[in-house]
Formats: structure tokens, sequence, C-alpha cells
């Protein structure tokens, strides 16, 4: 029964004394964990320096491999845009031929077209030409 007094002097959950004493156990709360945490990392193992840390002998030797492998990028990136380049130049040129090519055959449908207008005159002119033999004739006559 003195479970109850205990109950009863508590506040009213919707009350700002009640939302304090619920953040501080959860502050408490998180704290107890941090220190728990903080107590079982004392018997972790630690790996030793060497494991951890490189030398100056192995920091020079990584250094060194590291140049060497980016003085091998930097070949290859030079010679891919030199690729890049000549495709680039390539395609320039083949570009500027195609231009000249569909030039060309403008001018060939230009000319085709010219002389089939000459060609469907050729039969106008000849009837033209037989008909004033045809007069020269019957004139003479």
């Amino acid at each position: 029964m003195t479970a109850l007094p205990l109950f009863a002097q508590m506040p009213a959950p919707d009350s700002a004394q009640a939302i304090g004493w619920l953040a501080l156990a959860v502050f408490c709360a998180i704290g107890g964990i941090n220190q728990v945490l903080k107590f079982t990392d004392r018997f972790r193992e630690t790996p030793p320096s060497h494991q951890t840390y490189a030398t100056k002998t192995e920091h020079a030797q990584l250094a060194e491999k590291l140049d060497t492998e980016l003085g091998r990028e930097r070949g290859s990136r030079k010679k891919m845009h030199e690729e890049i380049s000549k495709m680039q130049s390539d395609i320039s040129a083949i570009s500027t031929d195609n231009h000249a090519q569909s030039k060309d055959l403008a001018d060939l449908k230009r000319q085709i077209s010219a002389t089939e207008q000459r060609i469907d005159a050729v039969p106008m002119r000849t009837i033209q030409l037989l008909r004033e033999t045809q007069q020269l004739h019957s004139s003479k006559s």
C-alpha cells in the first residue's frame, strides 16, 4: 500500500515537470551507457604500433610505389588524350570530305537536270527545223 501514495505524488504526464524528469532520465541513461562502453574498451586489445603505423622506410617505399603508379597513369592519360585528338582530327577531315562530296553531288544533280532539259528540247527543236525545211522546200517549188 505504500506504493500507491508514491504514484499519487508523481506529476501529471502532460506537465512540464514530467517532461523535465523524462529528459533527465534519458540523459542519465545515455551517460550510463557511455561509461559502460568506456569500461569495456579498456579490456579490448589494441594492435601493436607497427601494425597501426608505418615506419619511415615503409612510408618511403609506399611513396615511391605511388609515384610510379601515378607516372604510369599520367602516361596512359597523355596517350589517351593524343588518341582522342587524332580521332577528332580524323572526324573533322571526314566531315570536310563529306561536305565536299555533298557539294559535288549537288553540282552533278544540277548538270543532270540541265542536260535533261536540253535533251527534252531536242525533239521540239528537230520538229521545228523539219517544218522550217519543209516550208523552204515548198516555197521553192
